[in-house]
């Protein structure tokens, strides 16, 4: 008899975990695997999942390129913590981008999506913000639908919010058409958009730590958003997430004075047995067209290494980016594992080595690296490092 009461609570156990695996491997692919970028613009997400993840949730982010010099900033919620919230959620992000990249501006993007959604004949309400930024003008766009308003960090130190209408929630049949409202953004501005899985449930405000933390945002534009982004998310009480949030930074650097772009990006296939080497060149060819080759030797080996890593470790699709800053170069690596590479030593031990050789690349990159470290996305994660640009 003990024997039987023992097994069946291992098999609840071990079911909880497979439920739990299969929540979590969903909530990842339900958003996006990449953040589109623009010059001019820099942008980090982050996705927390709420203390019960048995469950599925209905919040996700988006960043939408609509031109060569516009971009959409998205964030949302579905109402409900189940297979049809997630479904509905893959609806209204595919008609938001449709949308989107139409050229439409964010009112009558929420407007056309919310009609849809009304025709599609689903009970669930959605609410959602959708910013859309012109890097040439500096102008931001912003169109709610029930949703909460976009915070704005400016480079003088204040801190506000970007008015708009508040308008219904997608999902509810209405004869008024959506509204937004135009804002002007100073370089340096940082926009902070966010599910309401972030703010107080008692009060519905967004909690003060993260205000405080949003108002330390340095206006330097090597100000690096992924620890802020880190720090905002975290919770001191966990059991406390009684709702999965989302959050979206973006900084707007300003339209570039000479109009020429220092920011690329590569994609590699998961086979691509050429791709290591087609990243060493991709480095060093824009690193000779920006004025830096002085340091393409290093930042080449450390691409080899990170790149090499992702692809035989995390057995997916690499996106390499390289950006230039004024005082640094960032070179970000991205793959679909959330396991984060541990530099390793060498040990006297055969088995330990073995066991270990995953994170040898990383070493050479730690010994190289100005400053490094990996930060989640959607549905993996980033390795990032920065490299002083030398003083002549």
């Amino acid at each position: 008899m003990m024997a039987g009461l023992l097994g069946a609570a291992v098999e609840r156990v071990d079911l909880a975990t497979r439920h739990r695996e299969v929540a979590e491997h969903l909530q990842r692919i339900l958003l996006p695997a990449a953040l589109s970028e623009l010059p001019g613009l820099t942008v980090t997400a982050r996705y927390r999942p709420a203390t019960s993840a048995f469950q599925v949730g209905g919040d996700w982010y988006d960043v939408i390129k609509v031109s060569d010099d516009r971009i959409a900033l998205v964030v949302g919620d579905v109402e409900g913590h189940d297979l049809e919230s997630a479904a509905v959620m893959g609806q209204v992000r595919t008609a938001l981008t449709s949308y989107a990249t139409e050229g439409h501006p964010p009112a009558t993007v929420i407007d056309r999506t919310g009609r849809l959604l009304t025709e599609l004949g689903t009970q669930l309400l959605v609410t959602c913000c959708v910013v859309e930024l012109d890097i040439e003008a500096g102008t931001a766009e912003v169109a709610l639908a029930g949703h909460p308003e976009p915070l704005v960090q400016r480079p003088d130190g204040s801190r506000g919010t970007l008015h708009a209408p508040s308008n219904l929630p997608l999902g509810i049949t209405t004869r008024h058409a959506y509204r937004g409202r135009e804002h002007i953004l100073a370089p340096g501005s940082v926009l902070l958009l966010y599910s309401d899985g972030l703010t107080d449930f008692a009060t519905g405000h967004l909690s003060e730590s993260a205000r405080s933390l949003l108002g330390a945002v340095s206006s330097e534009a090597s100000a690096d958003l992924e620890p802020l982004a880190d720090r905002l998310i975290a919770d001191p009480d966990p059991q406390q997430h009684v709702d999965d949030a989302v959050l979206l930074l973006a900084r707007y650097e300003g339209a570039l004075e000479d109009g020429a772009p220092r920011t690329a990006s590569l994609y590699i296939q998961r086979r691509d047995l050429h791709g290591v080497r087609a990243a060493r060149v991709f480095v060093d060819d824009h690193l000779h067209s920006w004025g830096f080759a002085e340091m393409s030797d290093d930042l080449q080996l450390m691409v080899s290494e990170i790149v090499t890593n992702a692809l035989i470790h995390a057995g997916s699709d690499v996106d390499v980016r390289l950006r230039a800053f004024d005082d640094h170069i960032r070179l970000e690596v991205r793959d679909s594992d959330s396991n984060p590479p541990v530099p390793s030593p060498l040990v006297v031990r055969e088995e330990e080595n073995a066991e270990a050789e995953h994170g040898r690349g990383m070493l050479i990159v730690d010994a190289l690296a100005g400053q490094w470290n990996t930060s989640p996305n959607g549905r993996g994660k980033t390795v990032f490092l920065d490299q002083p640009i030398p003083i002549e």
